[in-house]
């Protein structure tokens, strides 16, 4: 008789268990949904009360692109600066432009956009300097 009631209790388990538990989603099908890159620049920027700029040129290519938006903190000192960042400033000819820093000499820094085939012609110095760009946004897949 304890057999039978064993048996029975073990049945009973089996039947209860025997449905395969609820799979895990696979997430990897889902687009998740972001922000355009003018909507996440814009609410960074709000956030560090900086500015949101769009890309407009071929300068900077390949790392900045027309239609690409970045993130600039504003006025964040010269000193803090190393070659390669990106800046934001103001030409006299050209109004403001986002170039990188290349090199220090003691009246500013050199400036160069990386598909231009030399300088700026301008060093960057407190009289023209407007911030560091800090985050871009931009629609294109990752290379």
């Amino acid at each position: 008789m304890r057999f039978l009631a064993r048996i029975a209790l073990l049945a009973l388990l089996l039947v209860g268990t025997s449905c395969a538990p609820d799979p895990k989603p696979d997430y990897s099908l889902i687009l998740w949904e972001q922000p355009s890159p003018e909507t996440a620049a814009r609410l960074h920027a709000q956030e560090i009360k900086g500015l949101a700029s769009l890309v407009i040129g071929s300068s900077m290519e390949p790392f900045l692109f027309t239609g690409d938006w970045v993130v600039i903190e504003l006025f964040s000192g010269l000193d803090k600066l190393k070659g390669g960042d990106v800046v934001l400033y103001y030409h006299a000819q050209h109004g403001l432009i986002l170039h990188r820093v290349t090199k220090k000499y003691s009246d500013g820094w050199a400036l160069d956009g990386i598909n231009n085939p030399g300088y700026d012609g301008v060093r960057l110095n407190e009289g023209n300097y407007w911030g560091k760009m800090i985050r871009g946004y931009t629609k294109r897949v990752k290379p």
